[in-house]
C-alpha cells in the first residue's frame, strides 16, 4: 500500500508553525497557572526561600551593590512579564526571590560579632551567666555575656559572648548570676569532615565569639537581676533561669535516665541523656520524640483546648452566655506559648507554634487551618525574623514532614466521602480505634519517608525499624505521656509534682526499653554515602512538585526523587580524611 501525503504550501510554513506552537504552549501554560493558582502564595514563599538559599550559598558574601543589581534585574523582568504577558503570579515569584536575598543580606549586615582568630593563654573573665547545661559528672556548659573585666583579645568590644566548659563539683550558678572564671579560649571549631556541620557559621549568627574551658573553679561575685541594664535579652535570662529551676526539680525527684528523658521532653534539655541511650533512640527512629516540635506542641495545646472547653461546657450558665470555643482556643494558645519558651524555642517549636496560632485564628474566623498556605505563612514568619534558619537541619526536616503530612491530609479529605461508604455498619468504637491506629501508622510512614532523604544528606544514616518503634511508642506518648507532662507543669505550681513525675517516670522507662530493644534488632540502621548538593536539590524540587502541584505534572516529582535515590549508589564513601593542618 502506498500512502501519499500532500502539503499545502500556503498553510504549512515555518511562521505559522511557530505561531501555532507558541499559542498552544501559551494555552497550556494558562491552564496550568489557573489550576495551580490557588497555591500561588506557596510558590511565592518558595521563591522567598530560594532567594535566601542563593544568597547563603555564595562562596563570598555578596555586597550591597551585588544584591541591589540582582534585585533590580529581577524586578525589571517581573515588570516586563506583567506588561507583555500578564503573568502576575510569575512576577510576584521573581519579586519574592529578590526579597529573599534582600532579607538575608539585611540580617548579615546587622550581625558583626567579634570572632576569636586564635587560641589564648589563661585569661580572667567576668560575665553574666546566660544559660547553664548540666551534663552530669560535675560537667557544665555555660554561656557567658562577658561585658566586664575582659582582659583578653577584642577588649574594645562590648557584650562578647563565650561558651565555657566547666568541671566543678561546687558550681551552682544560675542564669543572671555574675561569675569570674579563669579560662582558655579557642575560635569556634570547623567541620570535622568536609561538608559536615558548620559550627563557625552557627556561632557567627548566634553571636558566639569563642569557646573554651575553665582551668579553675568559678567564683560567684554577686547575684544580679535577670534583666541586665546593658542587655536587651533580659527576658531570655529569666526564661533560662526558670528552665533550669524546672530541670533541677525534675532531676531531684528522678535522678535516673528516665528523669533525663522527662527533662528533655519538658524543657528541651538533653544534656543529661547518656550517649548510649541517645544512640539507641536514633537507631530506633525515635529521635523526633526528643525534638520538641508540632507533635508535642499539638498534644499540649490540644489537651488544654479540650479540657478547658469540656469544663466550660459543663457549666450551663457559661456555655450559653460566652463563646467557650474561643476562650478555650485563647487559653490553649497561651499554654503553647509558655511551652515554646520553656522548651528552648527551637526552629521546629517555632514553626509548630506559628502553625498552632494560625489554626486557632482559623477557629476564630471559621477558616480551614490545615493547608499549604498556612505552612508557607509559618515559614515566612520564621525566615523574615531569622533567614539563616533555612540552613538549619531542624527547619528542613520539620517543614519536609509537615508539607508531606498536609498533602496527605488533603488527599484524604478529597476521598473521605468515598471511603466512608465502606464503613457503614461498623461500631463507632471500632471505627474510632481503626482511625486512630491508621492515622498513627500513616503519619509515621509519611513523615519518615519525607525526612529520610534529608537525614541521608546530613547524617548519612537511615533507620529501618522506625515504623515499628513509632507504632509501639506513639499511642503511649499521645494518650499518657504528654498529658501527664501537662499535669506535672500544673503540679509544680503547688509543689506537688512528685507523684505525677513518678507516673511519668514509669512511662519513660517503658519508652527507653522499647527504644533499646528496637535498636538492637539486626540491620536496624544503614549508612549511605554523602549525598551531593545537586542530588539533594533534585530531591527538594521533586518533593515540592509532588506535594504541592494539583495537576498531573506532579508525578514528574517521583522521577526526580527516584533519580536522587539512584544517585546514592554512585557516590563513593571516603575511607580516610587527611587534615592539612
Amino acid at each position: 500500500m502506498q500512502i501519499r501525503v500532500f502539503f499545502d504550501s500556503d498553510t504549512y510554513n515555518t511562521d505559522r508553525l511557530f505561531r501555532n506552537t507558541f499559542d498552544f504552549l501559551q494555552l497550556k501554560f494558562s491552564e496550568f497557572v489557573s489550576r495551580e493558582g490557588e497555591n500561588y502564595f506557596v510558590w511565592i514563599a518558595l521563591a522567598f526561600c530560594g532567594g535566601i538559599l542563593i544568597f547563603f550559598h555564595q562562596r563570598d558574601a555578596p555586597t550591597w551593590m551585588d544584591v541591589g543589581i540582582a534585585c533590580l534585574v529581577l524586578i525589571s523582568i517581573a515588570i516586563c512579564l506583567i506588561a507583555f504577558f500578564q503573568c502576575s503570579i510569575a512576577s510576584l515569584v521573581l519579586v519574592s526571590l529578590a526579597f529573599g536575598g534582600l532579607v538575608a543580606k539585611t540580617q548579615l549586615s546587622m550581625l558583626d560579632p567579634p570572632i576569636l582568630s586564635e587560641k589564648t593563654e589563661e585569661i580572667s573573665l567576668t560575665g553574666m551567666v546566660r544559660y547553664v547545661e548540666n551534663f552530669g559528672n560535675d560537667s557544665f556548659r555555660v554561656r557567658l555575656r562577658v561585658d566586664e573585666g575582659w582582659t583578653g583579645p577584642l577588649n574594645s568590644v562590648e557584650d562578647v559572648d563565650v561558651r565555657i566548659w566547666i568541671r566543678d563539683f561546687h558550681f551552682q550558678s544560675h542564669p543572671g548570676d555574675l561569675v569570674r572564671l579563669t579560662v582558655k579560649l579557642f575560635p569556634p571549631p570547623g567541620p570535622k569532615v568536609p561538608g559536615g556541620f558548620d559550627f563557625p557559621r552557627r556561632a557567627y549568627f548566634d553571636g558566639l565569639s569563642a569557646v573554651g574551658f575553665a582551668v579553675a573553679p568559678a567564683k560567684s561575685i554577686q547575684p544580679v537581676e535577670p534583666v541586665h541594664s546593658r542587655s536587651s535579652r533580659g527576658y531570655q535570662v529569666q526564661v533560662s533561669r526558670l528552665r533550669q529551676q524546672i530541670s533541677e526539680r525534675i532531676r531531684t525527684v528522678l535522678p535516673a535516665q528516665s528523669g533525663a528523658l522527662i527533662d528533655a521532653l519538658m524543657t528541651g534539655n538533653r544534656a543529661d541523656l547518656d550517649k548510649d541511650l541517645l544512640a539507641a533512640i536514633r537507631s530506633a527512629g525515635l529521635a523526633h520524640i526528643l525534638a520538641i516540635s508540632g507533635f508535642h506542641m499539638g498534644l499540649v495545646a490540644g489537651t488544654l483546648f479540650w479540657s478547658v472547653r469540656g469544663i466550660l461546657a459543663a457549666l450551663p450558665f457559661l456555655a450559653l452566655s460566652v463563646p467557650i470555643r474561643r476562650i478555650a482556643a485563647l487559653l490553649a494558645l497561651s499554654g503553647a506559648f509558655f511551652y515554646l519558651l520553656i522548651s528552648g524555642g527551637s526552629v521546629a517549636t517555632q514553626r509548630a507554634f506559628c502553625m498552632l496560632a494560625i489554626v486557632f485564628l482559623g477557629m476564630f474566623f471559621h477558616r480551614p487551618a490545615i493547608t499549604h498556605q498556612n505552612v508557607a505563612l509559618a515559614a515566612f514568619i520564621i525566615l523574615i525574623v531569622s533567614p539563616v534558619q533555612i540552613l538549619n537541619i531542624g527547619f528542613q526536616m520539620s517543614f519536609a514532614a509537615v508539607i508531606a503530612l498536609v498533602s496527605a491530609y488533603d488527599f484524604y479529605q478529597r476521598r473521605k466521602t468515598r471511603s466512608q461508604n465502606y464503613l457503614e455498619g461498623i461500631p463507632r468504637v471500632l471505627w474510632q480505634t481503626r482511625t486512630f491506629l491508621s492515622a498513627i501508622i500513616m503519619s509515621t510512614l509519611i513523615a519518615s519517608l519525607a525526612v529520610a532523604p534529608v537525614a541521608a544528606y546530613h547524617f548519612q544514616t537511615v533507620s529501618h525499624y522506625g515504623l515499628l518503634a513509632n507504632i509501639l511508642v506513639l499511642p503511649l506518648f499521645t494518650l499518657l505521656m504528654m498529658p501527664m507532662a501537662l499535669i506535672v507543669f500544673l503540679a509544680m505550681m503547688g509543689g506537688v509534682e512528685a507523684i505525677p513525675l513518678q507516673v511519668m517516670a514509669f512511662l519513660a522507662e517503658l519508652f527507653i526499653w522499647i527504644a533499646r530493644e528496637v535498636a538492637h534488632l539486626p540491620y536496624a540502621v544503614s549508612s549511605f554515602p554523602k549525598m551531593s548538593n545537586i542530588s539533594f536539590l533534585m530531591f527538594l524540587i521533586g518533593f515540592l512538585v509532588l506535594c504541592i502541584l494539583q495537576s498531573r505534572v506532579r508525578f514528574f516529582g517521583i522521577l526526580l526523587i527516584g533519580c536522587c535515590i539512584g544517585s546514592l549508589f554512585f557516590n563513593a564513601q571516603p575511607q580516610i580524611f587527611v587534615d592539612g593542618t
